[in-house]
């Protein structure tokens, strides 16, 4: 299934000295709606979805995921992009 990017809402550079660099991101690709049905799972790398409420991410990811995805949700409800390293807002100088 295909989905139009409607906006980047997390920006996440996540150094790594075993891994090398990573830059994640996060995108509103809008509402799953009726699509929700056409998620087909390939059984191997996703075995299977549930929805979360971000307050409960932590019991289902792990510590960095949760905080990148809890920054994503702040992000999509405040219509703003978020600058993350390691999953953790950065404050400007």
């Amino acid at each position: 299934m295909e989905r139009a990017v409607r906006r980047l809402l997390v920006h996440d550079w996540a150094p790594s000295d075993a891994e090398g660099d990573k830059i994640l991101y996060v995108f509103d690709c809008g509402p799953l709606g009726h699509d929700e049905q056409a998620i087909r799972l390939d059984g191997v790398e996703i075995d299977r979805t549930e929805w979360v409420a971000v307050a409960n991410l932590a019991r289902y990811v792990i510590t960095r995921l949760e905080r990148r995805l809890t920054n994503a949700h702040r992000a999509y409800a405040t219509g703003t992009t978020s600058y993350l390293e390691h999953g953790e807002p950065v404050r400007h100088r």
